[in-house]
């Protein structure tokens, strides 16, 4: 695969909402742009628009008018769109009269870029008091460092709060986030005091308002307004993202997980399982195949915190393979996604497990 190759994946849709959040986009930050997709679901022509409110108040808010006709798409470029600064972030609420689906795809490939970089994810329907992200790095080899960008979605000010549990189980650390008035949102970088970008930066070690090196589950509360949250793994050579899940139920579907797919160095998929109440869970993993039942896996689980399931290391699984999974929680709620890595390039992938 050549050394310029990029991978994205995102969640196909099963229906559309007529208001959309997009907690992180931007225009020339840091060299990344966010060019936003959004298809009309409907039965008639819609307008759709599209209200960027740039993260600090550093630029102006602006509106973004897009005419779709039933089944179609249209795009919106922040690079190209008049009125849109460089160097900024925004979060974006989509509204429109028919059911919409939208989503981002997050590029760093300029010509000049030795590495290029790209992933996607969707636009976020609903929006919840709590969001779970089973996946959250702070310079982690090869993956590099997460952050996390909260846009309020709710009817009034909110003031989130974070709560990190290290993945596998340990001392959780919680932090407040600023105020983040409606329809707008903020970024939590852990490579800084307090997430913040002001101030000085951390060590390696956990220290007063810093995390310690290392892999994390996240969940972002908001008390009685409705967040959304995106996460990104930027790494040096690497770059994937996904939206913090809004849901924690007694079921996930993970359609496609794979182990060692095209060989030693091709796609293998660990699963990220996060606990927000469950106290176990139970992974069935079918073959692709012929649909056979291979192994039945139980986990032990402990309330706010999670695990890595890599299928490398699951019994009675072989490689080259891909199943379809089936996780059941025991004595509680779950959230989850799959990470998809091969070897070279920018190989490496998120998607969102389906909540039942």
């Amino acid at each position: 695969m050549s050394g310029r190759a990029e991978a994205m994946s995102y969640d196909g849709f099963s229906g559309g909402a007529k208001s959309v959040f997009l907690p992180n986009v931007t225009r020339r930050f840091f060299g990344f742009v966010t060019p936003i997709i959004i298809q009309n679901l409907g039965a008639t022509t819609t307008t759709a628009t599209a209200s960027f409110v740039a993260r600090g108040g550093g630029a102006p808010n602006q509106n973004i008018i897009r005419v779709i006709d039933p089944g179609r798409s249209q795009f919106i470029d922040p690079n190209s769109t008049v009125g849109l600064i460089d160097g900024t972030a925004y979060s974006v609420t989509i509204t429109a009269d028919q059911p919409i689906a939208v989503v981002v795809n997050t590029h760093h490939d300029d010509s000049f870029v030795a590495n290029p970089v790209a992933y996607s994810a969707d636009g976020i329907a609903i929006g919840a008091t709590t969001v779970y992200a089973p996946y959250f790095a702070k310079n982690v080899a090869r993956l590099g460092v997460s952050t996390m960008v909260v846009q309020n979605v709710g009817t009034s000010t909110t003031t989130p709060s974070l709560k990190f549990t290290p993945l596998g189980g340990g001392t959780a650390t919680t932090f407040s986030l600023p105020s983040i008035a409606v329809g707008s949102g903020t970024a939590f970088d852990p490579r800084y005091t307090s997430g913040d970008t002001t101030k000085p930066l951390c060590g390696s070690a956990s220290s007063t308002g810093c995390l310690a090196d290392g892999e994390y589950t996240v969940e972002a509360s908001a008390g009685g307004t409705g967040i959304a949250a995106a996460v990104s793994v930027i790494g040096g050579a690497s770059a994937m993202g996904y939206t913090a899940l809004t849901q924690a139920t007694g079921k996930y579907y993970l359609p496609n997980v794979t182990r060692t797919l095209g060989g030693a160095t091709g796609w293998t998929t660990p699963i990220l399982l996060q606990s927000s109440t469950a106290t176990g869970a139970t992974l069935n993993w079918f073959r692709f195949s012929d649909g056979g039942l291979v192994t039945s896996q139980n986990v032990s689980l402990t309330a706010g915190s999670g695990v890595r399931i890599d299928p490398r290391s699951v019994p009675n699984l072989t490689d080259d393979t891909q199943y379809a999974v089936v996780v059941t929680a025991t004595g509680g709620n779950i959230a989850s996604i799959v990470v998809e890595l091969a070897t070279g390039a920018d190989n490496a992938m998120i998607y969102e497990g389906f909540a039942q």
